[in-house]
Parts: C-alpha cells; structure tokens; sequence
C-alpha cells in the first residue's frame, strides 16, 4: 500500500506520515533505494504495547517527495514522537538496511564471508518426547513417563533461554538417534533396544511433527546434527534474545552438549580455541559490527547469516592463525565421544 501510494506521488512534491510496523518502514527504505526514487524519509519510535496493545514495534514512517531529483543516503531515526535530536541514522548497503549507518561505515572492513562456520543447534519439534529432565536413572519425559534408556543415545542439553541466563549445567538431556543428517535409525533396534522401544512407542507423536524437514526421512529424524554437534566445546549465542550474548559451553561430565535450535554455535576442539574466539566476539569491534547491522526487534535479531558475515579472523589475537581446521570447516577432527554416562 505504502509503495503503491508513493507510485502515485511520483512527480509531485508530497509529506506521507503513516504508523507501521518497523520492518515495514525497513523494507520501504530498501525498495526506495532499490528503486532510486528520490524520496527522503525518517523514523519516530512508538510505544505499541502502550497505545496499541500490539506486540510488534511500531513507527511513525514520515517519507517526503521533491519533484527535483535528491537521492537520499540516510534516514534519521527517533526515539519517540517529541525527540529532536536522532538517536542514529539507517542507511543501505549492498541492498539491505542497516540500523546505523555510521557504525556500519566505521566497520565495513571487517564484512565478509567468514571462514569459521556458524552451526544451528538440533531441531526435534517434540520436546515432550525427546527432553528429558531429572537424572541417568530417573529421568522423565515431558508426558510425565518415567524414562528408562540407553545412555549412548543421550546428551546433555541447553537450551536458548540457558545461554541467555547463564545457566550453563544442563539439568535436560536430549535423545538424539542420529550423529548426522539422514542416518539409519533402524540400527537403534540392535544398538540401543530400550531407546528404540522409547521411541517406536511414541512413533505416532513424532511422525505429526509437521516441518517439511522431516518427510521422507527415517523414523525419529532430528534436524541439525552432524559431527559438528559432538565438538567438545562451543562458542554459541541465542538468536532470539535482545542482546549480544556469547558464552562458552564446555563438556558436562565429559560428555559434549547440545544445543537447541534457537542457538549457533562455533564448533571448537579446546577450551583455549573458545576462549580466543569468545574474546574475539566479545571485543568492541566485533559489538560495534552487530549493532551497526542488527534490529533488535526482529523475531530473531542475531541470525545465522549476521553472525556469518563478520570475518572473524580478523579479530583474533597475532599467533591465532594455527587454530585448528575444525573450528574454521566445522569438521569433526577430534570429536568428543558421545558414549559413556554423563551422570
């Protein structure tokens, strides 16, 4: 509506004030740079909570049309409605906005395709049936079933909301039948009979899980596994919260953790392999790239694609060169055992 109305406005002068949500007043900034048009425009802050009772952030999106042809470069963004002064200015870059402009230009140089890749955490879609909570021998579902299987197919987890609260000894484990993307889950009938008799009992559960990831895979598939899942340490945050939370997550009694699927890990071989990458995404360059590019209002402001674009190697210390090809690939040179108990 907003760009059909600036269609019809194109060769006049014109002041258009409309109230919408955030990333709608985002996109029109892309599609008017796209587009080239000569419209220049700015943003106001709006309580939605309070005069909407609407969860969504809201703004008041102020656009101006000049029948002579100035290219804007910037937007200025308000806090609220009586601000005088912008808090910061949006801008675009290679087609996308930025939340400030001025930050992005400070720390361009350091935007790129990283060589160390990002992990999603494990995606299952039924955590009544595949976390467990209590302790290895009583450990109890979330359909309130006492729980009794193989450890081999059991690891420790974390959830997002851990990460963003510092909780870091899990008090969850989570059943993973698979140490990679489209393993056999057939072989759980020899390997682990208690796991496969847990899972086949509850078979109906898992096979209405309705994400298209799982069709025409084996029974029980989870998502977002591989060798990269058993690294011993991760360095990871949680997407979904408003905050640059990175932490280190090390082995819980020796066996690796997983994360669920609101988080992205680094994959890493050594607590002092994490600790260089921590310092790394923790230093004020690398806090200036994010919050140069992040919208904090987005349902999940620190995704996969943000955290990959900053070239991390770029940040780390002189003589971090010889980290390991497992942390820069993902790969899985020394992986961490998943066997044994974590009790």
């Amino acid at each position: 509506m907003l760009w059909r109305l600036l269609e019809a406005l194109a060769t006049k002068d014109f002041l258009l004030a409309m109230l919408c949500k955030a990333t709608v007043a985002r996109r029109m900034l892309e599609r008017i740079d796209a587009a080239g048009a000569a419209v220049t425009g700015r943003v106001h802050g709006v309580d939605g909570r309070l005069h909407f009772r609407a969860a969504a952030s809201a703004v008041l999106l102020v656009l101006q049309g000049e029948s002579r042809p100035t290219r804007p470069t910037r937007w200025p963004v308000y806090a609220d409605l009586d601000s005088e002064r912008p808090v910061r200015h949006m801008g675009v870059a290679q087609g996308r906005a930025h939340a400030d402009a001025d930050a992005w230009a400070r720390t361009r140089h350091l935007e790129g395709a990283s060589a160390f890749v990002w992990r999603s955490g494990v995606k299952h879609d039924c955590a009544p049936v595949m976390e467990l909570s209590g302790a290895p021998g009583a450990w109890g579902n979330g359909l309130g079933e006492r729980v009794d299987i193989e450890d081999t197919y059991l690891h420790p987890l974390l959830k997002g909301s851990d990460l963003a609260n510092g909780r870091l000894s899990p008090v969850r484990a989570v059943v993973l039948p698979q140490r990679r993307l489209g393993d056999d889950t057939a072989t759980l009938r020899d390997h682990a009979p208690r796991t496969f008799l847990y899972l086949d009992g509850h078979r109906a559960r898992l096979a209405a899980r309705k994400s298209r990831v799982y069709r025409a895979r084996p029974d029980f598939a989870v998502f977002g596994v591989g060798p990269y899942s058993f690294a011993p340490f991760k360095v990871a945050v949680c997407g979904l919260y408003k905050r640059l939370g990175f932490v280190r997550v090390d082995p819980f009694h020796g066996r690796p953790v997983m994360l669920d699927d609101t988080c992205t890990f680094l994959p890493c071989q050594s607590a002092d392999e994490a600790d260089a990458l921590l310092a790394a995404l923790r230093s004020p360059a690398a806090q200036a790239f994010f919050e140069a590019r992040v919208f904090w209002d987005d349902k999940r402001p620190l995704g996969k694609a943000l955290l990959q674009a900053l070239r991390l190697e770029a940040l780390l210390p002189p003589g971090r060169g010889d980290l390991p090809a497992a942390a820069v690939s993902g790969a899985s040179a020394g992986e961490a055992s998943p066997s044994g108990s974590f009790g």
